[in-house]
């Protein structure tokens, strides 16, 4: 089966399968979400969530905020997926989906999640020195940035 990125929409019919996704134990470890987060993502311009889908059932998402030329983001995979290679395959793809006027890309990692340290460092991400008790990973694109 093949991994793909569709977008979530306001009303989409996988969003309680990404709800119950999000309150896993190994996902909630991680990143938490507040009640209103599924609005905010399909609702706040520069802000977008991509389910990411494994043969039509989606298996987790990637959040995303623009600012400028920068884009940060999360990952999740459903525990049942997790270490299959369907993250790295998803983050490749959502990478290559950026329009080239993204310069940085950076999402924060705990230090204990080491999956997804694992999972950034693999697709070309630069770990930077911890911030407020998350490791920042930057992936610059283009020959300007900083």
């Amino acid at each position: 089966m093949s991994v793909s990125l569709e977008p979530l929409t306001r009303d989409d019919a996988d969003r309680e399968v990404l709800e119950r996704i999000h309150r896993e134990p190994s996902v909630c470890a991680f990143l938490s979400v507040a009640e209103n987060y599924f609005a905010y993502v399909t609702e706040t311009p520069g802000v977008r969530y991509e389910k990411i889908m494994l043969g039509g059932v989606p298996i987790g998402g990637i959040h995303s905020e623009t600012d400028g030329d920068k884009v940060y983001f999360s990952i999740c995979v459903t525990t049942a997926e997790q270490r299959k290679g369907y993250a790295t395959t998803a983050m490749r793809q959502f990478l290559t989906s950026l329009p080239e006027s993204v310069r940085t890309v950076e999402g924060f990692v705990e230090p204990e999640n080491a999956a997804s340290r694992h999972l950034l460092q693999k697709c070309g991400f630069a770990e930077s020195e911890p911030e407020d008790g998350l490791i920042p990973y930057r992936l610059c694109r283009g020959a300007s940035h900083e």
